[in-house]
């Protein structure tokens, strides 16, 4: 268990700005390392801390509203892979590169898909069955999309809320289908290795990830 001391975000378990100060980017960037490094608490705090962002930008830019629990989920899942992928040493504050990431999911790529039909096929299920899709190429974004600060949680029994539902989340989430998750999307480890590790078929595992991605989208979105 991470301490207030040791993850440096007790208390900030929120919506973040996506212009986060010189203090809060040295806070938020030792919560991402210790989420690459396999800190499960730091993984879910970050999960919770960018939840806000996650449905903004799904409400901002997904127009089927029969589509918003997929794309909820989709949102999470891109989040998982920047968390992976995010390299500070860039000076990039990770608010902003996760803006983007999701701007490019939810708004470049389909775009690129519209221009190449044969990649039409490519869905959620399919992308955990194989090696996982890296997305943290970038594509740069308008600026003005990039300098939008993201709506804070106004409300303090909100953010109580999120963080009294951090551990429960985390206990609801099977213990396979964490470890699935943070192998696959977090560490970028191939479902065949997956597989042959853990003596299970590939299609097993597939499951694994699946079902925890839409377990943990359903959980975050009731916090």
């Amino acid at each position: 268990m991470l301490s207030g001391d040791r993850c440096g975000l007790q208390g900030h378990t929120r919506g973040v700005d996506v212009n986060e100060s010189d203090g809060q980017y040295a806070l938020i960037n030792a919560l991402v390392l210790s989420a690459r490094a396999g800190v499960a608490e730091a993984q879910t705090q970050l999960l919770i801390a960018y939840t806000p962002l996650v449905k903004s930008m799904v409400k901002r830019y997904v127009y089927d509203t029969g589509s918003y629990e997929d794309a909820l989920q989709e949102g999470f899942l891109v989040l998982l892979t920047a968390i992976r992928d995010y390299a500070p040493e860039r000076g990039v504050y990770f608010s902003a590169y996760i803006k983007r990431q999701l701007f490019y999911h939810f708004v470049q790529k389909p775009k690129m898909v519209e221009k190449q039909p044969e990649r039409n096929a490519l869905r959620l299920d399919e992308e955990a069955g194989g090696e996982a899709l890296p997305l943290g190429e970038l594509l740069a974004a308008p600026e003005s999309a990039v300098e939008e600060v993201i709506e804070r949680r106004e409300a303090a029994d909100t953010r109580a809320r999120q963080a009294a539902g951090l551990g429960q989340m985390v206990k609801k989430l099977a213990p396979r289908q964490q470890a699935a998750i943070r192998a696959h999307y977090l560490e970028g480890r191939r479902v065949r290795d997956m597989a042959a590790e853990w003596e299970m078929s590939e299609n097993a595992v597939s499951q694994l990830i699946h079902r925890g991605l839409r377990r943990l989208a359903s959980l975050i979105k009731e916090i």
